[in-house]
C-alpha cells in the first residue's frame, strides 16, 4: 500500500464519488432486536438509580443511627452508645461523601484528535457525506483523525446560543487509511456510521455506552479531589491520617463503582455484539463479504506491524530521533510481515470465539455471518484492489499524518519533546532496512541464534592481514564445514540450555525466599521438598546442568567464531577486497566494529552474576511488596542492593569514554551516556532494577547489532571466494 496516491482528476473524483452514491438495500431491524435493545439499556440505566438508592439509604442509616441511637442500644452506657454512634456517623459520612465525590468534583478535561476542515480535504467529505446518504444514515458534523488503528462514530452534544445541539464526531484512524484499498476502508467508514442507520437503536446505544462509560469512568479516574488528598497524605500527623482515612473511603466507594460498571457492562456486550452484526450487514451490502472478510485480515496484519512500529520508536528514541511519520513507518513495516507471520494471524482468527464479556463478536463469526448474508456488494470492481489506495480520498495526506504524528508526539513526551527529534522517515527506514538485511544475514550465516549472553570468541588477529591468505581461506573453509557438522547437536540443546536456565533462576528464587523465611508453593518454583538441603543439593545440580550443556554448545559456537574470525581476516586481502563492490568501506567498517565488539562482549562477560542479583531482588520484592516487612527480609534486600549497585558502578567504570558504536543524534554519545547513564541510590530498588534490565537489554542489542554487521561481511567474503551462501533458515514469529 502507498502513502502517495497521484492527484485525481475531476472526471476521476466523480467516478469514485457514483461508487457510494446508489441507495444501499438495507435488511430490516426486527422489532425483537430493538425491544432487546430497550431491554439492555433499561438495565444498564437501572444501575446508576440503584447507585443513588444506595447512598440514600446509606444517608437514611446515618440519620436513623442519630436519632434512635437509644432505641437501637438499649441499655448501653452513654459513653459507648456516643461512641459506637460517632463512629458509624463519621464512617458513614465519610463514605457517603466518597460516592458523591464523582458527581462534585472536577474531573480532567478530555483531549479530542485533530479535527479536519472540509476546506482543507474537500473530497474526503463529499465521498463521506454521499456514503452516509447510500446508508441513510446522518451525515457527521465533525472528522477527526488520529494516529489509532481504529475508526469510530460518536453521538456528541454541546451546548450553543439555542440550546443543546447534537451531531456525530467521525474518528478515522490514518494507518487504515494508509494501509487499506478503497474498498476495504469504505466498508470500515460503512460498518461505524451502519450504527447510525436506526435512529431508535442509535438513541438506546448511546444511553447505554454513556452509562457504561460514565461508570467506568468514575471507578478509574483519578480527578482533582484525589491529587489534593494524595498530597496531604504525604505530609505527616494529623492531616496525613485523616487524608490516608478519606482515600480509603474512596477507595471503597470505587470498588462499589467497578462493580456497578462490570454489571453493565456484563448485561450490555449481548446486545453489543448483535449492534456489531447490524453494522457490519451495512458493510456487506456496501462492498461484499469477501471485502468484510479481506479488511479484516488486513486490519490483524496493520496491528501487528503498528505494535512493531511502537518498538522500533522507542529504539530510535534511544538515539535522540523520532520519525517524523507514523503512519509511513506503520505501513513499511507492514510490508515486513512474513507470509508464515501472515498464515498465523489468519488461523488464530479463524479459532477465535466470542467470549461472554466480549463486546466485538470474534473475526471468526463476523466472517461467518458476512458469508451467511451472502451479499457482493455494490461497490463497483473496477475501483478495487491495490491500484486505488484509501490515500486517494485525500489531498494533503502526507502533511496530515505529519502533522498528526508530532502532535502524538506532544501528548506523549509533554515536555521531554523536541523539534530537534523529528527526522525524515525514508531516512530512518533506510537505517532500518539495513539493519534487517543485517539481520537476514546473521541467522543465514549461522543458521541459528546464538545465546545473547553467549557471545561468539572472535579472534584478536580478525583485523590484521594474514600472512599466508591460502591458508586462511583453507581454516574458513574447514570451519564452515565443521561448524554446519556441528549445527544439529547445538540445535537440539540450545532449548534444553534455555531451560536448564529457567530451572536454575526459579531455584535461586526459591532460595533467595527460603532464606527471607516468606512462605512460598514449592510447586511453583518445580520443587517437590523445599527444606534448605534439598534447595542447595537442587541448586549444585542445576548450575552443574547448564554448564554441561554450555560445554556441548562450546563446540559448535568454536567452529562458528572461527569462521567468522577467518573470514573478516580475509577483508585485509587486496585482491579479494577489489572482488567485493563496497570492499574497501566494508574493510573501514569492520575495522571499527570489530574492537567494539569484543569491548561489548566483554562487558557482557559481567552480566550473568547481575542478572542473579536483579532475579534476587525481584524475588524478594514481587512476594513481600505487600507485606510488613521482617528484619530478615529487609537485611537480604539491603545485602543484594548493595552488590546491584557496586556491580552496576563496576560495569559503568568498566565502560569509560567508549563511543557508540552506530549511528546516534548525539555525534559524540558513549556507550555509557546510552546504556548506562547514572547508577540511582542504593535504597531505590525500583531505579536499580530498572536501570540494570535497561542496561542489560541495550548491551545484548548493541551485541547483535555488531554481529549482524560483522555477519554480513563475512557473507560477502565468502560469496567473493566462490563459496555459496547458506540456505535461509526457517524463518521465526517475528516480523
Amino acid at each position: 500500500m502507498t502513502l502517495r496516491a497521484s492527484p485525481l482528476s475531476s472526471k476521476q473524483k466523480a467516478r469514485i464519488l457514483e461508487a457510494v452514491e446508489k441507495k444501499v438495500p438495507l435488511p430490516p431491524v426486527t422489532h425483537k432486536y430493538v425491544m432487546g435493545l430497550a431491554l439492555t439499556a433499561a438495565a444498564v440505566l437501572l444501575l446508576p438509580l440503584l447507585y443513588f438508592a444506595m447512598m440514600i439509604l446509606l444517608a437514611g442509616l446515618i440519620f436513623a443511627t442519630v436519632r434512635y441511637a437509644d432505641h437501637i442500644l438499649p441499655g448501653w452506657p452513654a459513653l459507648l452508645r456516643g461512641t459506637l454512634v460517632g463512629l458509624v456517623v463519621l464512617l458513614g459520612t465519610g463514605l457517603l461523601l466518597a460516592l458523591l465525590k464523582p458527581f462534585l468534583a472536577r474531573t480532567a478535561a478530555i483531549k479530542r484528535p485533530r479535527a479536519l476542515r472540509k476546506e482543507a480535504e474537500p473530497f474526503l467529505f463529499d465521498y463521506i457525506n454521499r456514503l452516509c446518504d447510500a446508508l441513510g444514515a446522518p451525515r457527521p458534523t465533525a472528522i477527526h483523525i488520529t494516529c489509532d488503528l481504529n475508526a469510530a462514530a460518536e453521538i456528541r452534544r454541546r451546548w450553543t446560543g439555542g440550546g443543546i445541539r447534537r451531531g456525530i464526531s467521525l474518528y478515522i484512524g490514518l494507518p487504515l487509511v494508509a494501509g487499506m484499498n478503497l474498498q476495504q476502508f469504505t466498508g470500515i467508514l460503512a460498518h461505524e456510521l451502519g450504527h447510525f442507520t436506526q435512529q431508535t437503536a442509535m438513541w438506546l446505544e448511546n444511553m447505554v455506552r454513556r452509562t457504561n462509560h460514565w461508570l467506568f469512568t468514575v471507578a478509574y479516574e483519578r480527578d482533582a479531589v484525589d491529587e489534593r488528598l494524595m498530597q496531604l497524605s504525604s505530609m505527616g500527623g494529623l492531616v496525613a491520617i485523616c487524608s490516608l482515612a478519606i482515600l480509603a473511603m474512596i477507595w471503597v466507594s470505587r470498588w462499589i463503582l467497578y462493580a456497578f460498571a462490570m454489571a453493565g457492562t456484563a448485561i450490555s456486550c449481548l446486545m453489543s455484539r448483535e449492534m456489531e452484526f447490524n453494522a457490519d450487514r451495512c458493510e456487506v451490502r456496501m462492498v461484499g463479504a469477501k471485502a468484510l472478510a479481506s479488511a479484516m485480515r488486513r486490519l490483524r496484519e496493520l496491528d501487528v506491524a503498528q505494535q512493531t512500529s511502537l518498538r522500533d520508536i522507542s529504539a530510535f528514541y534511544d538515539e535522540g530521533r523520532l520519525p517524523d511519520d507514523i503512519i509511513a513507518l506503520s505501513v513499511a513495516n507492514a510490508g515486513y510481515i512474513t507470509p508464515r507471520v501472515k498464515s498465523k494471524i489468519h488461523e488464530m482468527m479463524t479459532q477465535q470465539k466470542s467470549s461472554l464479556l466480549d463486546t466485538h463478536p470474534s473475526d471468526r463469526d463476523r466472517i461467518l455471518a458476512a458469508e451467511r448474508d451472502g451479499s457482493p456488494g455494490q461497490f463497483p470492481r473496477e475501483i478495487s484492489g491495490e491500484k486505488f489506495p484509501a490515500t486517494i480520498l485525500f489531498d494533503r495526506f502526507r502533511e496530515i499524518s505529519k502533522g498528526v504524528t508530532e502532535q502524538f508526539y506532544r501528548d506523549s513526551l509533554n515536555d521531554k519533546f523536541s523539534q530537534r527529534l523529528i527526522h525524515p522517515v525514508e531516512k530512518m527506514l533506510q537505517r532500518q532496512t539495513e539493519e534487517i538485511n543485517a539481520g537476514k544475514a546473521l541467522r543465514r550465516y549461522f543458521q541459528t541464534e546464538i545465546p545473547l549472553l553467549r557471545p561468539l570468541p572472535i579472534a584478536p588477529q580478525s583485523t590484521d592481514a594474514p600472512e599466508n591468505p591460502d591458508e586462511i581461506v583453507s581454516h574458513l573453509k574447514r570451519a564452515r564445514e565443521r561448524m554446519i557438522e556441528e549445527l544439529p547437536t547445538y540445535q537440539r540443546i540450545s532449548p534444553r540450555y534455555r531451560y536448564a536456565e529457567e530451572v536454575l533462576f526459579d531455584t535461586i528464587a526459591a532460595q533467595t525466599l527460603l532464606q527471607a523465611q516468606v512462605p512460598f508453593p514449592p510447586a511453583q518454583y518445580r520443587l517437590t521438598d523445599a527444606s534448605a538441603p534439598a534447595l542447595e543439593t537442587k541448586l549444585e545440580r542445576a548450575r552443574d546442568g547448564v554448564m554441561v550443556l554450555a560445554g556441548k554448545m562450546l563446540a559448535f559456537e568454536t567452529e562458528a567464531g572461527d569462521r567468522l574470525s577467518f573470514a573478516l581476516q580475509l577483508l585485509h586481502v587486496p585482491d579479494l577486497v577489489e572482488k567485493i563492490s563496497d570492499g574497501e568501506s566494508l574493510c573501514y567498517e569492520v575495522d571499527d566494529l570489530l574492537p567494539q565488539e569484543q569491548y561489548v562482549s566483554r562487558l557482557i562477560g559481567e552480566l550473568p552474576s547481575l542478572r542473579t542479583t536483579t532475579h534476587r531482588l525481584m524475588t524478594l520484592w514481587e512476594h513481600c511488596a505487600s507485606r510488613e516487612l521482617s528484619p530478615r527480609v529487609l537485611k537480604l534486600l539491603q545485602t543484594q542492593l548493595t552488590t546491584l549497585k557496586s556491580r552496576l558502578e563496576t560495569i559503568q567504570q568498566e565502560m569509560g569514554n567508549q563511543l557508540y558504536p552506530f549511528d546516534h543524534a548525539r555525534a559524540d554519545i558513549t556507550l555509557r551516556d546510552y546504556a548506562l547513564p547514572h547508577v540511582p541510590e542504593e535504597q531505590d530498588l525500583g531505579g536499580l532494577i530498572d536501570v540494570a534490565y535497561q542496561m542489560q537489554s541495550r548491551l545484548t542489542t548493541i551485541q547483535l547489532r555488531l554481529f549482524a554487521r560483522l555477519a554480513r561481511a563475512a557473507e560477502k567474503i565468502e560469496d567473493a571466494l566462490g563459496m555459496p551462501a547458506l540456505p535461509e533458515p526457517e524463518s521465526g514469529d517475528d516480523v
